[in-house]
């Protein structure tokens, strides 16, 4: 995968272009398994993962994938209810879906976390120092938003 042999090198040359990362965020259901391939075939690449480590990988990530879906929706759903709020000017519905918006995005930097823990965990040795190379950005609870040291958000 050209985007990380590119990040590879990037690594060894330790010339990062200011931002320069990866995105994986499937917009449908139907793109879900595209979306997991795409992140496998990446850390498989930049971390010369065994096919047993990107099988466990795939499954880590699309299992917390599955998790934060339906959070997703509820943000939703909240938002367009608080937007409601605003215009009603009706306080507590406002604290109401604020913090409903509050608790579903901290559940899901939960699972993420979670999950790039998991992924952490399958690594060897070398492919975590490889890894922590890239910087203490790479894994930071958003996993499927991997981002490189010199790169923005």
């Amino acid at each position: 995968m050209a985007a990380a042999e590119a990040v590879a090198r990037g690594a060894e040359s330790a010339g990062f272009p200011p931002f320069i990362g990866i995105r994986i965020k499937p917009l449908t259901e139907v793109l879900r398994g595209r979306a997991m391939r795409t992140l496998d075939l990446f850390l498989t690449t930049l971390l010369t993962l065994t096919t047993a480590q990107a099988t466990q990988a795939t499954t880590i990530f699309t299992a917390a994938l599955n998790a934060i879906t339906p959070l997703e929706t509820q943000i939703t759903t909240a938002e367009t209810a608080l937007s409601t709020a605003i215009k009603a000017n009706t306080t507590a519905a406002i604290t109401t879906q604020a913090t409903a918006i509050g608790t579903a995005e901290g559940q899901i930097v939960g699972i993420k976390a979670n999950a790039d823990a998991a992924f952490y965990l399958l690594l060897t040795a070398d492919q975590k120092t490889k890894l922590t190379d890239f910087g203490t950005d790479f894994l930071d609870g958003r996993f499927g938003d991997i981002h490189i040291p010199g790169g923005g958000r």
